[in-house]
Parts: structure tokens; C-alpha cells; sequence
């Protein structure tokens, strides 16, 4: 700082006990490397020859939880609201604590976990906690593997909570550490780098001194354009500098009906996407909901995306059929019928794909009709249309229409 800076924020004897206090921690150049200094703060390392780094051999990753999550990794639970992120970030404690498989896919090295909420009221924490339990087939984890915290009023920007946490790490290490939500846990603007890049640092400096992993929960903002999947933590809220702070991080996002997840690994490569059921039983997802009966256990599974092309060739058929029910219904009109009419019959064949979806599927076997010009007319749609009077089509070679 110039010394007008001082001048202008402090007294005159405060500005020189400033001075010399900032005087003592800087090192002038020509004694950087005899390791000198009255406060012992010197920098001085050594680099490291390329030679011997490329002939260093390191050990393989410590995985806490397999091909998920790095021990000493930092990173985040991020996605949209109402997906399920605090009920991952919990079941993730609980499998640490319990030794449980990940989203029961996944091989978890048991340990002990610290979950910090200030998103849900004690109730709410305590009551899905014993539901999952129940779907892990534990009655709780053994005493001391676990240690929650709700609604204390930890924040990151408060030294007093920072300081807490160090001396309950040293009282009671924790190899995971979940804080669910990061935008309940400061005052700072969300946005500004320079506000958010100390929370980050403090955090850093307490995963280095103990050794544990941390993620932290926290929401999307709405994606901007050209946005891709393979940047998705460009979609936290907030600066960009929250998605650097990530090593290890799971992604979620809703497509259709389903939630899916998008895991990223610094060190090595990422798990491919994964579905993600949340129900009361291992074959139904409920949507997340939690019904009345506090007894019913809460399922966390991740489930393999379907075989896409299989998929689409079955949604193929199924549009297919639909309109041909629809033709029938409608007296086989010469002209087709609409594509509101086939969408009425879409359910009835057991199909489950949007309007969209359908078109693409109708178009790619060509049983559009060619459209009339005018406003008020619409694309319809003939199972045999003309030029495929046999019924025969060249469905079997065409390429798989965008879902």
C-alpha cells in the first residue's frame, strides 16, 4: 500500500505501527535465500527439476468415495432448487459414517462426516436422517461418526465460526464435511470475486490443515447462452470463481421427469451421467416428496442413462402406432390428422416423450403430409401417407431423430 493509504484510514501512530507491522512480513530480495527473518515468515522454495518430476511416481488417489470424491478434494452439490441436493449432501455423511454405498452404486471408505445445515430447520434434518437410515439398513451410525449441526448460525465470513470449526476438527476430525447452503452461509456479494475468493481461501486452508473433503451445497443460476454440459459449474450462482474452487463436484439437473447427475474429477477421469431415483421404495421414484408417514424410508439410487438408441427406436414405434390409433379414431381421414390428435393417443400406447419428441419421430419416418400454405393450417400427419402407400418406409436406416 502507499502511505497515503494509510494516512487517509488511520491516526498518525496507527499508521506507523501499520507501516512497520506490514515491513516485517516482506523479505528484500537479496535475503530471500539465507532463510534469515526476526518473525521466521521467509519465502523461500525450491523448485523442482522437470527431469525428476517426470520420473517421480505417485500414488494412486485416496478415494473416499469412489471415483466420486478425492479425500482432501473440495468441491460442490450444485443444481437447480427443489432437485434434492441437501438430501445428497446428507446421504453422503451417512454413507461416510456408515460405510453404505454411495447412491448404491458406489464404494465409499468409512469415516467420520460433519454435516452444517442452515438451509432446513432441525425437524426436517433429523426426520430424513432416520428415513435413510432405514433404506441403508442401519438403525443410525455407530456414536461419534456423525455430527450435525442446523441452523447455529455458522458463517463463513465470521473468523468466531471459522475458529469454531477448527477447534471441533481438532476435538473431532472429520474426513467429510458438508455445508448445505453456501449462500446462507455469508454476507458478501455472490457475484464479486474479490468478496468470495477469501471465504474460498479459508475453507482451503482448513481442508490443507485437517485433511478433509468439503462440499458445499449451493443453487444454479438460469443458464446463459451457449452454456454446455461440460461446463455446468459455470452455472453456480455467483462469480466464477466458485467453480474454480472445484476438485471434486456432482452436478444435478432435471431432464423431463428425471434428475440427472454430472460428476466432475480434477485428478482423473469423471464417472459418465447417472440418473438419480429419491423414493420411498428402491423401484419407485416419488419426485422427492416426503409423504406423511415419517416411517417410510427415503431411497437414493443411482440408475445408468437407458440405451439412447434402443430408446429412441421403441419411442419410433410407439409414435407410429399412436397415430395410426389416432387415424382410426378420427374415421381415417384422407388428410390426416393433426398432431394435438396423435399426442391424445400417445398415452394410451404407453408412451412417455413430449410433442417435440413426437414430431421428430414422425418426421423421420416420413409420415408427414406436405403442409398447405395459410396460418390457419397445420402439419398433419397420415400413416400411409402417398408416397408410402405399401406401408413399407426406410424407417430401419434413418438416422436417430434429436430427442
Amino acid at each position: 500500500k502507499d502511505v497515503n493509504d494509510y494516512t487517509r484510514t488511520r491516526g498518525r501512530v496507527e499508521t506507523r505501527r501499520s507501516m512497520l507491522e506490514d515491513a516485517e512480513t516482506m523479505v528484500p530480495p537479496e535475503r530471500a535465500d539465507d532463510g534469515a527473518g526476526s518473525n521466521g515468515r521467509v519465502f523461500a522454495p525450491e523448485p523442482v527439476d522437470l527431469v525428476d518430476l517426470l520420473t517421480r511416481t505417485f500414488p494412486p488417489l485416496p478415494w473416499r468415495i469412489a471415483r466420486i470424491l478425492v479425500q482432501g478434494a473440495v468441491g460442490w452439490i450444485g443444481g437447480p432448487p427443489k432437485l434434492g441436493k441437501s438430501m445428497l449432501g446428507l446421504h453422503a455423511c451417512l454413507c461416510v459414517a456408515s460405510g453404505a454405498k454411495f447412491l448404491g452404486l458406489f464404494a465409499v471408505q468409512q469415516g467420520r462426516a460433519l454435516y452444517i445445515s442452515e438451509e432446513d430447520p432441525e425437524r426436517i434434518v433429523f426426520r430424513r436422517a432416520q428415513r435413510m437410515c432405514k433404506a441403508l439398513g442401519i438403525a443410525s451410525p455407530e456414536t461419534g461418526r456423525l455430527r450435525v449441526l442446523v441452523k447455529a448460525g455458522f458463517m463463513l465470513d465470521r473468523e468466531p465460526c471459522l475458529e469454531w470449526l477448527r477447534c471441533e476438527l481438532r476435538r473431532a476430525p472429520a474426513d467429510l464435511i458438508v455445508l448445505d447452503v453456501f449462500n446462507r452461509m455469508h454476507q458478501g456479494e455472490g457475484n464479486d470475486a474479490a468478496e468470495m475468493v477469501p471465504l474460498l481461501a479459508a475453507l482451503d486452508r482448513i481442508r490443507e490443515e485437517f485433511h478433509c473433503s468439503i462440499w458445499i451445497v449451493g443453487h444454479f443460476k438460469k443458464p446463459q447462452p451457449g452454456q454446455t454440459r461440460d461446463n455446468m459449474g459455470g452455472l453456480l450462482a455467483g462469480s466464477v470463481a466458485l467453480w474454480a474452487f472445484s476438485e471434486c463436484s456432482i452436478y444435478m439437473e432435471r431432464v423431463k421427469e428425471e434428475r440427472r447427475l454430472n460428476f466432475e474429477v480434477k485428478e482423473d477421469t469423471a464417472h459418465g451421467d447417472l440418473f438419480l431415483r429419491i423414493g420411498t421404495t428402491a423401484e419407485r421414484d416419488d419426485g422427492g416428496t416426503e409423504p406423511d408417514d415419517d416411517s417410510s424410508p427415503i431411497y437414493l439410487q443411482a440408475l445408468e442413462p437407458p440405451d439412447s438408441k434402443a430408446t429412441g427406436n421403441r419411442n419410433r414405434e410407439l409414435a407410429r402406432q399412436a397415430l395410426e390409433n389416432a387415424w382410426e379414431k378420427a374415421g381415417r381421414p384422407e388428410d390426416g390428422v393433426p398432431k394435438g390428435a396423435i399426442m391424445a393417443a400417445v398415452d394410451g400406447v404407453g408412451g412417455d416423450f413430449g410433442d417435440k419428441t413426437l414430431l421428430n419421430h414422425l418426421k423421420a419416418l416420413g409420415l408427414a403430409l406436405p403442409e398447405k400454405q395459410g396460418r390457419n393450417h397445420e402439419l398433419r400427419f397420415h400413416p400411409f401417407p402417398p408416397s408410402t402407400e405399401s406401408g413399407e418406409d426406410s424407417s430401419d436406416t434413418l438416422d436417430e431423430p434429436q430427442e
